[in-house]
């Protein structure tokens, strides 16, 4: 058996470890807020399929927007974090940061076309042994 190296991870039906809860955050936060129009709709598809019922249908709608968005302006999304955190109680995995938005060129470098500092709350639920997003909320810093 390979010795564990750092904390432990651990997921049971109803709650995660800390560890868990923040590792997962972070992996649903690069699949979100790190997109391209090449790998879009491969990210959309791996994102759906970690997403809670009762959320299914307003994250789809979202994703889809944001897909043809990315698609017809040639967008690529860049998100740099400055923090993140967790609240173990609530399950949110908390990202703050610059979401940089570059526009392709035909035959240039792209473009930086706008520079934000958001924030992105991710609540999860524990669900069948599985972390699933329940909500997402975005705002201005």
């Amino acid at each position: 058996m390979i010795p564990s190296l750092g904390p432990s991870l651990w997921l049971e039906e109803s709650k995660s470890s800390e560890t868990y809860l923040e590792r997962f955050g972070s992996y649903m936060a690069d699949l979100l807020l790190t997109r391209t129009p090449a790998d879009v709709d491969r990210k959309n598809k791996i994102i759906l399929e970690h997403i809670h019922p009762s959320f299914y249908h307003e994250a789809k709608k979202q994703l889809s927007q944001d897909r043809e968005s990315i698609i017809k302006s040639d967008q690529s999304l860049l998100f740099k974090p400055l923090r993140s955190y967790i609240d173990p109680l609530k399950q949110t995995y908390v990202i703050e940061g610059e979401l940089i938005a570059f526009i392709g060129k035909t035959g240039e470098k792209p473009a930086c076309a706008q520079t934000e500092q958001k924030k992105f709350t991710f609540e999860f639920r524990c669900q069948g042994g599985k972390l699933l997003l329940k909500s997402l909320k975005r705002e201005n810093l």
